[in-house]
């Protein structure tokens, strides 16, 4: 495969695609309960967002070392992880870790990765992904 060092840039897929989820979200809330829960709970959803994207560690780049040893290079530093499997989504590749830990998954986004990152990805989330045990 030879370099399998995957840099990530910013995603706007992933913020496009929770932006509509969140939409569809209030839509229905809207037609259950009424405008001012509507408020209330867009405000609340909001907040629980804000704090989610706050907590979630920024990921810099991830490298494929072993068999099912990965690096991911985040914001506060290097971690290496054991991969169990990669599942492919066609948007985005989940990254599920053998122990569960804080983070038990890693999500990279189609549009973080290159053209020809993202079909080395595809091949090794199609060879490894559920061999990987």
């Amino acid at each position: 495969m030879g370099d399998l060092y995957f840099p990530i840039s910013k995603s706007r897929l992933k913020y496009w695609f929770q932006f509509i989820l969140f939409v569809l979200m209030v839509i229905f809330i809207y037609q259950s309960v009424g405008l001012t829960y509507t408020i209330l709970l867009v405000g609340f959803l909001t907040w629980n967002l804000y704090v989610f994207f706050k907590k979630t560690p920024k990921l810099y780049s991830l490298a494929w070392l072993d068999k099912n040893i990965w690096t991911f290079e985040y914001i506060d530093g290097v971690v290496t992880k054991e991969v169990c499997s990669i599942l492919d989504h066609q948007l985005y590749f989940a990254f599920c870790f053998a122990k569960k830990e804080k983070w038990s998954t890693q999500i990279v986004w189609r549009d973080q990765l290159t053209g020809k990152d993202y079909k080395k990805m595809k091949i090794l989330a199609k060879i490894y992904g559920k061999s990987l045990n």
